[in-house]
Formats: C-alpha cells, structure tokens, sequence
C-alpha cells in the first residue's frame, strides 16, 4: 500500500504513467496477432526515437546558443549557466507541477 501510495503521488506530479499502464496494449494494434503487435510496437518505438533524436539534434545548438548569449549579457561565467541554469531549465516542468501539487496540499 504504501509503494502504490507512493507511484500515485508520483504520478500526480511528473505524469509518470503506473507499472499497471505499461503493461497494456495500445488500441489500435491490439485486435493483430501477436507477431504484429510486436512489429508494429518495434517500429512505433523506432520512429518515436528518430522523430526524438531529430528534435533534440535540430534545437541543442540553438539553445546552447541562448545560454551563452545570456551569460555573456548578464556577466554569469559560463560553468554556472552550464551547470545550474541550463539544468533548472531543462527541469523547469518537473518544478513547476512539484510546487502546483505543494500549493494544493497546502490549501
């Protein structure tokens, strides 16, 4: 009880999904037989790896960019943008749901 106590609360604040959610079959291939469903999981999850490194490829220059830009305007030395900023920003969903689900608990 207190572990599913502690995947709920953890779910309610990250979106992470329960180990119950990932043992399911998505919709639309769950009438194929199970050769298939295997194929088309394998390249579901190829193509949203591709499309993920894509993305990640097309926007890590340019955001480099803005954090060198910002630190050279702001006078921050490089190591902090790097290792303080660029991480809080990265993080900055995880923290924004962390303290809405403070601010319920609290009202």
């Amino acid at each position: 009880a207190r572990v599913s106590r502690r995947l709920n609360i953890h779910s309610r604040v990250f979106g992470w999904r329960t180990l119950k959610s990932f043992n399911t079959i998505p919709e639309d291939i769950a009438a194929l037989p199970r050769d298939q469903q295997q194929r088309r999981i394998l390249l579901r999850s190829l193509y949203m790896m591709g499309l993920g490194t894509l993305i990640v490829v097309l926007f890590s220059d340019p955001a480099v960019d803005v954090l060198s830009e910002f630190g050279l305007r702001t006078g921050i030395p490089a190591f902090y943008v790097a290792f303080v900023l660029a991480p809080l920003a990265s993080n900055a969903s995880e923290l924004i749901a962390a303290y809405n689900y403070a601010k319920e608990k609290d009202a």
